[in-house]
């Protein structure tokens, strides 16, 4: 299902620069909650996607820890700001997580997750996102996001 609104802000979360030792999970929360705090000022009548960016992410980056503290306060604080959440790439071991994971989150924040999987995920990345905000390295048009470091 593509995005009903071309150019809608998105916010791009890379996955493989999350260090799970680095910082508590309520530090990760605070930071989630000034982005849409600041998404809701900037841009008071539109939704945002979500872009999980997991090019070069790995099991070291993985934090359950993160993830449940975040689920409430996307369900309970800003169910009306953040639209469709894309995680992309998926593979086969985060597929297996996310089945697991997903019975433990409400239908209404399931169904907003797209898991963007395949070899063919920037193209299909691209079919449900503007191209013109999505990044390059996502498959998009965008150059407003650096090259990750490698």
């Amino acid at each position: 299902q593509r995005s009903s609104n071309p150019g809608q802000p998105c916010l791009i979360y890379r996955s493989a620069l999350h260090r799970p030792s680095g910082r508590r999970s309520e530090d990760w929360v605070r930071f989630f909650v000034h982005q849409c705090e600041w998404l809701r000022r900037a841009h008071p009548d539109q939704q945002a996607s979500v872009i999980i960016d997991r090019i070069g992410s790995g099991l070291s980056n993985q934090d359950p820890s993160v993830l449940s503290a975040l689920v409430p306060v996307v369900s309970k604080c800003y169910p009306e700001l953040i639209g469709r959440i894309y995680i992309a790439p998926v593979d086969p071991i985060l597929y297996v997580i996310w089945r697991l994971a997903s019975l433990l989150i409400s239908d209404e924040l399931r169904q907003r997750i797209i898991l963007v999987q395949g070899g063919d995920w920037k193209a299909r990345l691209a079919r449900l996102l503007d191209p013109a905000v999505l990044p390059r390295r996502l498959g998009g048009a965008s150059d407003a996001l650096p090259p990750a470091p490698t």
